[in-house]
């Protein structure tokens, strides 16, 4: 892929903070999968956005 070893050590042990998007696709064209397939969102356990008030937005469950 021509990624840096120690980013992906990073990446597959979770601790990078920041993902390039030309890493993900370069990731995605090796293993020949999604990105679906790579990663997964876990909600927040609280909401860290905020409406124009200043107020948390929930979300619609």
């Amino acid at each position: 892929t021509g990624i840096r070893p120690s980013t992906i050590n990073e990446l597959y042990h979770e601790l990078a903070e920041r993902v390039k998007l030309e890493h993900i696709d370069l990731i995605c064209e090796a293993l020949g999968c999604e990105v679906s397939d790579l990663i997964v969102r876990e909600p927040n356990s609280e909401p860290r956005t905020k409406s124009r008030t200043g107020a948390p937005i929930h979300s619609k469950k």
